[in-house]
């Protein structure tokens, strides 16, 4: 295996997310900006360029986690896939994270569980800090936005102002505080990881390149397993396939381009917060300027894919799901060698 590129970590990975919005975003900028009326060609050649640029740029961002020490998501995911317990999503916490207005308040809920090495605790609260993260980094972050929504057409500027509405509420009383560090929440995701949290894991699992491959396939299908909706959504960024991932698992959905779309898909699904005015889109919005009355699954139908692509992400979802209702996860993830 070529260590020298498979020694990253669970930070690296979050930036491989961001940067693809940015990546999306500069582009955008670059033709004149975001308008309704904006060419959608343009836009899905754009997106099939995402993989490979933002692999071209992750080198920029290794340096982040020198101490990072790169074993750790080799080991937690060899230790996770020799355990025969499976943690399922808990409806009410993953309503509760997506539907709150102060984060802070959450974090403080979670605490006790958090005490009592509860993996799904830990993974929120290193959630709710990556939320908060650009707060934390930007003082001045509303204003930024607001600055960035007077350029947008005043359709866009409404949705603009509703999404920003909903970070800040969610966002300022976490981001005042002094008691935690943005570096904390690779931490985090992996604590949680460990205790079978399937976020924290398909996080760690974005940074691994160090553990075997059928572990790799086993937690794979525990994530499915747990049916996590956001935990799937994540997950599915690692199933693209890549010359920098010696390990990177291949089969019938998973390798290609459009098996990171079907997942996102499935995501949706399953309950991910894909909505017009989930996280998401207001993500999109916020870091992006892409402020646009649609849901999550439009957006990547209209401007994350070619038609061909998306049609064929569709039948593929529709395969998933079946299988998931049937629980043969062995076919969704079958042993390769």
């Amino acid at each position: 295996m070529n260590t020298s590129k498979s020694k990253s970590s669970v930070y690296w990975y979050v930036f491989i997310t961001w940067l693809a919005l940015t990546i999306f975003g500069y582009f955008m900028i670059r033709d004149g900006g975001w308008t309704t009326s904006v060419r959608p060609d343009s836009l899905r050649q754009v997106a099939e360029e995402i993989p490979r640029r933002v692999l071209e740029n992750a080198d920029t961002h290794k340096q982040a986690n020198k101490k990072h020490a790169p074993e750790r998501p080799a080991t937690i995911i060899e230790n996770i896939a020799k355990k025969s317990d499976v943690k399922t999503a808990t409806p009410e916490r993953t309503r509760a994270f997506a539907e709150s207005r102060d984060l802070a308040e959450l974090v403080d809920e979670l605490a006790p569980a958090i005490s009592g090495k509860d993996g799904e605790a830990m993974g929120m609260m290193a959630r709710a800090y990556e939320e908060c993260a650009y707060f934390k980094i930007r003082k001045d972050m509303s204003e930024r936005v607001k600055r960035m929504l007077e350029e947008l057409s005043d359709p866009e500027r409404l949705v603009g102002a509703s999404h920003l509405a909903a970070a800040e509420q969610r966002c300022t009383a976490l981001a005042s505080r002094d008691d935690w560090n943005i570096r904390e929440s690779s931490r985090l995701f992996e604590e949680a990881a460990a205790n079978g949290d399937a976020y924290g894991l398909a996080m760690t699992l974005g940074s691994d390149t160090d553990s075997d491959l059928s572990s790799r396939i086993l937690v794979l299908r525990r994530i499915v397993m747990s049916r996590n909706p956001e935990a799937i959504g994540i997950m599915a960024m690692s199933l693209g396939g890549s010359e920098d991932f010696d390990q990177s698992v291949r089969g019938p959905y998973a390798g290609t381009v459009v098996d990171v779309l079907a997942w996102n898909l499935v995501a949706c699904s399953l309950g991910r917060d894909c909505g017009q005015g989930g996280a998401l889109m207001r993500t999109l919005c916020l870091n992006q300027g892409i402020c646009i009355a649609i849901d999550y699954r439009e957006y990547l139908r209209e401007f994350g894919s070619t038609p061909n692509h998306f049609k064929e992400a569709e039948r593929k979802e529709e395969e998933i799901l079946h299988l998931i209702e049937v629980e043969a996860y062995d076919q969704i993830f079958p042993t390769w060698g």
